[in-house]
């Protein structure tokens, strides 16, 4: 009698859990019925590289895995959604913004049998595409005092990530910068380089030392990304612990330069 009170208890709790992961969801007014035959819901919202909503509608696409593509649109605060799903995993795509790279993000619904609709919570951050977004004589400049070694080290950096090998990439810039210490844009390449692959930390240093030895370099622009309000405190370099610089830098609209992204 004991255990099959236990085994309500943890039947009650379980589905509570899920009740309440389902009600966080806020899905805009405006939700697309993929048209699966399903009850579960994926619910996002698109960011920008400073951690503020897209301001303006764009095209999110829906890939599945045996019924073709699903598409729907954001609303003017960047939030979609798509409901009528069953279990699987599904792809959100984004690749038809001229300013931004390409996103494809995994979303996997598993829902249980007996249990209620899963509704799945994301947030995209779309990364620009290569801007002016640096100051081109200063970055110039420092290019050219950069000894053929160390021309050579970025080269092979910036090949392969161009081919999407971003820890090969991460070799060589730390290469580059133990060589050469001052020079800012090894430091910039890999703080980018650890923000393709999730690494806020290790971006988080890398960044704030590009500021450090060289803050003229960087400007504010139209994408999410430049210098904010904190300015004059990131060209102190001052005020933040690691794990924390590159968080609040992107989410208050900071840092990337020229080649941040080519």
């Amino acid at each position: 009698m004991l255990k099959k009170q236990i085994y309500t208890l943890v039947i009650i709790i379980v589905s509570l859990a899920f009740l309440k992961s389902a009600s966080l969801a806020q899905p805009p007014s405006d939700v697309t019925d993929s048209g699966l035959g399903g009850s579960n819901i994926i619910t996002g919202t698109v960011l920008v590289a400073n951690g503020g909503r897209i301001e303006r509608r764009i095209t999110i696409r829906l890939q599945t895995m045996t019924r073709g593509d699903r598409v729907t649109m954001t609303d003017e605060n960047g939030n979609f959604a798509f409901r009528g799903l069953v279990s699987g995993d599904y792809t959100i795509v984004i690749d038809k913004e001229s300013e931004f790279e390409p996103v494809n993000q995994t979303v996997t619904i598993v829902q249980a049998r007996g249990f209620p609709p899963v509704t799945q919570i994301l947030s995209v951050r779309l990364i620009p595409k290569a801007h002016s977004q640096a100051k081109p004589g200063l970055l110039d400049a420092a290019y050219a005092t950069l000894p053929e070694p160390g021309q050579n080290l970025l080269k092979k950096a910036r090949d392969l990530s161009a081919a999407g090998d971003h820890s090969g990439a991460i070799e060589q810039l730390s290469l580059l910068t133990s060589q050469y210490p001052t020079f800012m844009l090894g430091f910039n390449e890999m703080g980018v380089e650890y923000l393709r692959m999730g690494h806020l930390e290790k971006a988080d240093v890398a960044l704030l030392q590009a500021i450090k030895l060289q803050p003229d370099a960087f400007a504010e622009n139209e994408s999410g990304t430049g210098f904010g309000n904190d300015e004059a405190l990131l060209r102190r370099g001052a005020g933040f612990k690691t794990g924390q610089g590159v968080e609040r830098t992107i989410r208050s609209g900071k840092i990337f330069s020229r080649h941040s992204f080519g």
